[in-house]
């Protein structure tokens, strides 16, 4: 039987070093220096981590950085070219106890106009298969997550970002993905149950003016039954109109009468200030994205982004479920990830777990 591994059974996670693009290490926006300290949470968790790189000299740079870490692998990607990992890599499986890496296709219509970008599956299902059978790094840290590589759907196309999970069959995503695949629920419906052991399929809407279409800046599985929602009830926001503002209040209306109906409690999770500013990354800024955490086995990390009372509250109410419903035993880290936000995206948008 087949069974989708969700966010808190995940003990492993590969990021994708930013130097793979000169604009993501640019003067005003220059990203290392929060990757140095993404890097240096998950070594202080003990999480064992892979790093791709895109040349020689960033393999000297971390060592030199972090020393040799019993954690760390750092490995040299040629092609690579992007940070976005999540969108583009394969989901993690559990069949009768093997764990599989379901590979879908990588193709978003909202980059169709940045070929560069569509390289990116291809470049990870060929890191993935190769450290599926690399022995000299299957035999330190990732042995535990050996398993086998499926790429039966590749040409099906389905961004990481816009699923959520739990480990009892039921699926989230925005009903995009018929769209992108011109494709019926029913047909979509039948392909993950086969192929991920998903017995309940639920699309819901995008976001108003979210132009990539993904539920992870929208609602998140928590734990079986417990989903976290962005709060659009309250927006403080002065530069949206009262329009705008309505069309949120609807959308988490009908949002959450779902959820109600389909018997999950939900859980309204803070949304901070809109923020202006150049697209550095064809995507408008995150920032008060707090729904777009990272969520692993033993650690959270929480984004937050220099605006204090908004923060705070961000931090309180994880620290409220963290004691709720684990005893306040994992841990929980925050980081500022203001610098990352302005390129579109946070932390779990940035980041495979296995």
């Amino acid at each position: 039987m087949k069974r989708m591994i969700p966010d808190w059974e995940k003990q492993g996670v590969v990021i994708a070093w930013p130097t793979c693009l000169s604009k993501y290490v640019g003067k005003k926006n220059n990203l290392l220096p929060f990757y140095r300290q993404l890097l240096k949470i998950f070594m202080d968790h003990s999480v064992p981590t892979f790093v791709l790189v895109s040349t020689q000299k960033d393999i000297e740079d971390i060592r030199v950085s972090h020393g040799h870490q019993p954690h760390l692998r750092v490995v040299y990607i040629p092609g690579l070219c992007d940070i976005w990992l999540r969108d583009c890599s394969p989901w993690v499986v559990n069949d009768e106890g093997v764990r599989t890496y379901w590979q879908p296709g990588y193709d978003p219509d909202y980059l169709k106009k940045e070929h560069f970008r569509a390289a990116m599956g291809p470049v990870m299902e060929s890191f993935a298969r190769s450290y599926l059978s690399e022995d000299s790094i299957l035999s330190s840290v990732f042995s535990q997550f050996k398993g086998n590589l499926e790429c039966d759907s590749k040409t099906f196309y389905w961004e990481g970002g816009n699923a959520t999970y739990n480990a009892s069959g039921t699926l989230i995503a925005t009903n995009h993905i018929l769209k992108a695949n011109n494709v019926t629920h029913a047909q979509v419906s039948a392909m993950v149950q086969k192929d991920l052991g998903v017995d309940s399929l639920m699309l819901i809407d995008s976001e108003p003016g979210d132009i990539l279409h993904h539920s992870d800046g929208t609602l998140r599985f928590w734990d079986d039954q417990t989903i976290l929602l962005s709060d659009l009830t309250n927006l403080t926001d002065s530069r949206l109109t009262p329009y705008q503002k309505n069309k949120y209040k609807d959308f988490f209306s009908k949002l959450e009468n779902l959820l109600k109906a389909k018997g999950y409690e939900f859980i309204p999770i803070p949304v901070g200030p809109f923020h202006d500013g150049e697209w550095l990354d064809g995507a408008p800024s995150a920032r008060g994205c707090y729904i777009n955490y990272l969520h692993m086995k033993d650690l959270v990390i929480l984004p937050v982004f220099g605006n204090q009372e908004q923060d705070l509250l961000a931090v309180q109410a994880f620290e409220s479920l963290n004691d709720r419903f684990y005893s306040g035993k994992k841990k929980l880290v925050s980081l500022d990830s203001s610098v990352l936000a302005d390129f579109g995206g946070v932390l779990n948008c940035v980041t495979w777990t296995v």
